[in-house]
């Protein structure tokens, strides 16, 4: 099971390779499924063992959800899969879940450049930017991922995170950190 976020490095790390493939018609389609392994408990003699698995059953249906990439050797476009379900009831209760930003992605390695349109609580925000430039450190070890020998990719990214404050503070602080990313690559898909 891989996070949203590690899904989105391995199609970008494929994206970042596809250049130095020898294929003159590289182009491909790929599925994600996410979802995470909920366990949610409450502190009360009404959620009998039963009802509270039912309930984290709910929620993780909740964070379920698909995407798609396709793209060829310039051009990628990753988006979510629209979801049909509304929300889940059982036991008395409706679970509404607010979810990360969901859109789509469109990148153009060619002229370094990409689009993401979110939609955020209901808004829909369009972000046009450059694509940076990610120093990929190409590791030895490798792992059988399906019939394919992968290879380790590692890099790190510092993030920027505004802090809400109270009224009477003056500029809210920024809190950075750097995390570390892992990509798996294989040059044996052209």
């Amino acid at each position: 099971m891989y996070s949203r976020k590690t899904k989105l490095i391995l199609g970008l790390a494929i994206i970042l390779f596809a250049p130095v493939c020898l294929a003159q018609d590289f182009q491909g389609k790929a599925f994600y499924k996410t979802s995470r392994e909920v366990n949610f408990t409450m502190d009360s003699a009404s959620f009998t063992p039963d009802r509270q698995a039912a309930m984290n059953e709910m929620i993780s249906k909740q964070f379920s959800k698909e995407y798609t990439l396709v793209f060829d050797q310039q051009e990628s476009l990753y988006k979510e899969l629209a979801q049909l379900d509304g929300p889940s009831q059982g036991g008395g209760m409706v679970f509404i879940t607010m979810s990360d930003a969901s859109g789509e992605l469109y990148k153009n390695t060619k002229e370094k450049k990409y689009t993401a349109k979110r939609d955020l609580l209901g808004k829909e925000f369009l972000v046009k930017d450059e694509l940076k430039e990610i120093e990929w450190k190409l590791e030895s070890e490798t792992k059988q991922i399906g019939v394919y020998t992968c290879y380790k990719a590692t890099t790190t990214r510092t993030i920027e995170r505004m802090v809400v404050m109270g009224e009477n503070d003056e500029q809210p602080p920024e809190e950075v950190r750097t995390i570390n990313i892992t990509a798996w690559y294989t040059p044996e898909i052209p």
